[in-house]
Parts: structure tokens; sequence; C-alpha cells
């Protein structure tokens, strides 16, 4: 058998959508299990434990809506590292000018002023 070839992708896909899904019915089913289970929801009535279930449904999901929300999906780290892979890229493969200036730099250039011998063993 063989590896698979690995491919890139830019985000895990549908698996996102499913996953929030998940866990927006985990909110349901354990606002479920306490209002309806719970030790306190024992000695009120149905309408009561209805109305603690929906309380409890909003506040879960206000919650982890909130946290969401302020949360960034991508770290700040990593927003510079790929702002910074996009200057190289355009810099290397794009070959983009740092600033247009109509300045010619290559008069600028430090030349060496050895020469190196095709025959000579010692780099150095």
């Amino acid at each position: 058998m063989q590896r698979p070839d690995p491919r890139s992708a830019e985000d895990i896909g549908l698996w996102e959508d499913v996953l929030g899904f998940i866990g927006t019915i985990s909110v349901f089913t354990n606002a479920g299990l306490i209002s309806f289970t719970g030790y306190f929801a024992i000695s009120y009535s149905w309408p009561w434990r209805i109305w603690v279930f929906f309380l409890v449904c909003i506040c879960i999901l206000s919650v982890k809506f909130m946290i969401g929300e302020f949360i960034p999906d991508v770290p700040n780290s990593v927003v510079i590292q790929m702002k910074r892979q996009d200057y190289l890229v355009g810099k290397v493969v794009n070959n983009i000018d740092d600033e247009t200036t109509d300045t010619n730099m290559a008069r600028f250039r430090i030349r060496p002023n050895f020469r190196l011998k095709v025959s000579d063993d010692d780099p150095l």
C-alpha cells in the first residue's frame, strides 16, 4: 500500500458546519437533561420545566455565540506570518519591487574585488 499524496486545503470545509451543528444539538440535549431530569426539576410543573429549558438554551447559545465572535478564528501571529508570506511571494515570484523609484540601484551594488579560480580546491 502506498501513502496517499498530500493535498493542501484552505480550511476544513464542510466539517466546520458539521461540528457547529453537533455543538448546537449538544446545547439542546444538555439543556433538556438539566431542565427535565435534574434534581430541582422534580418539584416543578411541566410548563415551568419547559420555560427553564428555553431559558437555559438561550443562555448557553448566547454564550456560545459571544465566544465565537470575540475569539478570532486565526491567531494574530498567523495573520502576521501570512502577510509576510504574501510579501515574499510578491517579491520573489511576481518580481514586485519594494518601492517605485526612478533610481538605478545597480550602481549602488557592492562588487567584490576578488576572483575565484576554477581549479582552486580550497573554498576559503
